[in-house]
């Protein structure tokens, strides 16, 4: 009956952030604070927008196109997808493949933003 108590004070939150800060600050690193929706249904959201999940697929295409032998193996840019690619929408097919006409018309808006100009927000690229 204690435990319980103990775990649901209000001070438990505390503590543990002040812990949690007081090892960042101790040990020299950087804290990184979500939306506050880290549930198993957004957890996508805070990957997808983290600044070291688009430095690391930033550092992949430059490191793609340091060895790209030409134009037709060398991805200048990308995104990434919140959305998986759905069986009902006739993306995936029954062999597990990705259905490029399907993605390309169910995805459009996405596709256009990676052909403009400037590279769009939301887009890895480059420059």
């Amino acid at each position: 009956m204690w435990s319980q108590t103990i775990l649901w004070l209000p001070w438990n939150h505390t503590f543990g952030g002040n812990k949690n800060i007081g090892l960042v600050l101790y040990n020299g690193g950087t804290l990184y604070i979500d939306n506050g929706k880290p549930t198993p249904r957004d957890i996508h959201k805070t990957l997808i927008d983290h600044p070291l999940t688009r430095e690391v697929f930033q550092n992949l295409l430059a490191d793609m196109a340091a060895v790209a032998t030409g134009s037709s193996n060398k991805v200048l840019r990308m995104t990434l997808e919140s959305v998986l690619p759905a069986l009902d929408a006739h993306e995936i097919t029954d062999k597990g493949s990705i259905n490029q006409r399907a993605v390309l018309e169910n995805r459009a808006a996405t596709v256009e933003t990676l052909y403009t100009g400037a590279i769009a927000p939301g887009v890895i690229g480059l420059k």
